[in-house]
């Protein structure tokens, strides 16, 4: 929702500054939630209870918007409430797709697949909407997305509540001193660093090399499709290749993705190949990375371990790769994805040297 939201605050008449703040005091808010609530869930009896209870905060924090659309600190310190309970949480609800997995993880790829498919229908569905009618009706429409979260987490019965003494069971060295974590905390940033430019970016790109904005949503919907379809076949590819095999190719073909993009001529045709690499670089990675951080954590870090994914190398990785990705740009979105591509290799040589050397770590799934 957030490019329409920024529609909506510029029909509120507030400044590109003003927007552009809001929206970093978002990122920001999506890099410190996800380890609060993480602490909060492992210390708690019932990590769904707290996800329940935390996307209710969200409905009714967000609903306090509709009373301060005219007062800019006001509206944002509601948004960021709100972000700061449903998107903190995001990161455990993994951990409770998991949990029902239980020893089929493979097949997690065909549940996150349908958040792809909600991304890309609400994208359209809300484009009709504020094309058609208006930019107005958007809060109501986040507020109803919001309830619907809300009620769905009230269906979902979770794993079995722990006791205290099995929440406290697993490896009692500290989840900080397993050096498999910093190297997960390493590859992963590096790699969602590097989508930096193509996120922040990508549609400037475009619109530079006088691609329609019609051409532009269709290139986007087939990094989209390609998610999905990625996603959906994971399952297949995790029972015929190890993880450590699957992230090596990913990576690799991510580098390619990032330096062909740099070095793109503007066609079409070799826009949207390079798209279909999207479900690499993204629905693979992401789905190895949510597997290899359960790995690393024991029962009583699990929400903390998962957290950390989401809020350094989610949340800070591609924060930190937008905003170098603004400084190269002024000197040519060549120089921003070349940079993308070297990040991109730079993980690829971590997993491919020092991954293999991590005892605790099992590559296969099956």
């Amino acid at each position: 929702m957030l490019p329409y939201w920024m529609l909506f605050m510029q029909s509120l008449d507030y400044s590109a500054w003003q927007i552009g703040q809001l929206t970093s005091l978002q990122m920001v808010t999506a890099i410190v939630a996800p380890y609060v609530w993480g602490e909060i869930c492992d210390r708690a009896s019932s990590r769904i209870r707290v996800i329940q209870l935390g996307n209710l905060f969200a409905v009714v924090s967000f609903a306090g918007a509709f009373f301060c659309f005219n007062s800019y600190w006001a509206l944002v310190a509601v948004l960021c409430m709100s972000a700061f309970c449903w998107q903190g949480l995001n990161a455990q609800f993994e951990l409770i797709t998991l949990s029902h997995l239980a020893n089929k993880p493979e097949r997690y790829g065909r549940i996150r697949l349908w958040g792809s498919g909600g991304f890309l229908t609400a994208v359209w569905a809300v484009g009709q909407i504020v094309e058609q009618y208006s930019v107005d009706y958007l809060p109501y429409i986040v507020l109803g997305l919001l309830c619907v979260l809300w009620l769905v987490t009230l269906v979902n019965q979770g794993p079995p509540t722990l006791p205290v003494s099995s929440r406290l069971q697993g490896n009692t060295e500290s989840l900080w001193k397993q050096s498999a974590l910093w190297g997960l905390l390493f590859i992963f940033f590096l790699v969602n660093f590097s989508h930096g430019s193509y996120y922040g970016f990508y549609s400037l790109l475009l619109k530079e090399q006088g691609i329609s904005a019609a051409v532009t949503g269709n290139l986007w919907t087939v990094g989209v499709a390609s998610e999905i379809a990625v996603f959906a076949l994971m399952p297949w590819l995790m029972r015929h290749f190890s993880l450590r095999t699957l992230l090596l190719l990913s990576l690799a073909l991510t580098t390619v993705r990032w330096l062909g993009m740099a070095s793109q001529s503007g066609s079409v045709v070799e826009l949207t190949l390079l798209q279909l690499l999207h479900g690499i670089s993204f629905s693979a990675v992401h789905t190895i990375a949510v597997l290899l951080f359960k790995q690393v954590a024991s029962t009583r870090d699990q929400g903390k371990a998962q957290a950390l994914y989401s809020a350094v190398c989610i949340g800070a990785g591609q924060a930190s790769g937008v905003a170098l990705g603004g400084y190269l740009w002024a000197y040519s979105s060549s120089v921003a994805f070349y940079f993308s591509a070297l990040a991109a290799l730079a993980s690829l040589v971590v997993v491919f040297i020092l991954m293999r050397r991590v005892g605790n770590i099992q590559y296969r799934t099956t």
